[in-house]
């Protein structure tokens, strides 16, 4: 078995760490980010000055061939095809600076969608740079920032403790529907309490331990009759299957 790791042969990233937390402007934070000695992680910058940024940040080998998928396997490692050297340089990395929506986000989910309008196109991109997805954790937070044009500081704290469910706004009228259709005398009690439940994961709420519950016998993400789509990245996935409802 052949391992290449990055990283290894680049010793400065506690430097660049404290140049990057003392820099003044965006221009000195860029300047250390250049360096690339960081070798992975997202990073958000915002300044005093109002702008904003967002950097797929990594020490990204340069592929010959393949994509994200193909790259996230098990790679032949006998064959000079597979054998990265180089590194890609900084204005090689998906970046957004000062978009025309003014926010950012990042929850753990690939560049294309830190933003909406979409400031990056990943066809300008090598197709193994990072995949296409949008989980419902980062779809919750672009919408939070997308509804609302003028967040005060106390809304962005409340917003930050949210505990709305994108995934139950998703399936939960389908599955009443469902349980009341298709279902027992238990299924429907249970709709009843599911059709009160306010989608907020709070402590002391029935309906979100009963919808958790459920969500650990479906398989995902076949339990979605529209899965998640690229050209509608905030809608999809939703609805559920027509297989899973006549399951219950």
């Amino acid at each position: 078995m052949a391992l290449r790791v990055v990283g290894l042969d680049q010793p400065g990233v506690l430097e660049q760490w404290w140049d990057m937390a003392r820099a003044k402007n965006l221009a000195q934070f860029e300047a250390a980010l250049q360096r690339l000695q960081l070798p992975m992680f997202t990073v958000m910058y915002a300044d005093r000055d109002g702008h904003i940024m967002h950097l797929f940040n990594g020490q990204v080998p340069i592929r010959r061939e393949g994509d994200y998928e193909f790259w996230s396997g098990v790679i032949p490692g006998d064959t000079s095809k597979t054998l990265w050297t180089k590194y890609h340089a900084y204005q090689d990395l998906p970046r957004v600076v000062d978009p025309a929506s003014s926010w950012l986000q990042n929850a753990n989910d690939p560049p294309w969608t830190t933003t909406f309008p979409q400031a990056l196109d990943p066809a300008k991109f090598p197709a193994y740079m990072a995949p296409q997805f949008m989980h419902f954790r980062a779809q919750r937070s672009a919408r939070m920032l997308d509804e609302d044009p003028q967040i005060s500081f106390e809304e962005m704290v409340q917003y930050k403790h949210s505990t709305r469910m994108e995934l139950g706004d998703r399936l939960i009228a389908d599955l009443i529907l469902a349980a009341r259709q298709y279902g027992n005398e238990l299924a429907r009690q249970a709709a009843d309490v599911l059709e009160a439940w306010a989608r907020q994961t709070q402590v002391d709420s029935s309906g979100v331990v009963l919808f958790a519950a459920w969500t650990q016998e479906v398989k995902f993400p076949e339990v979605f009759a529209t899965p998640w789509q690229v050209d509608s990245p905030l809608t999809t996935p939703h609805g559920l299957a027509r297989k899973v409802q006549l399951k219950l």
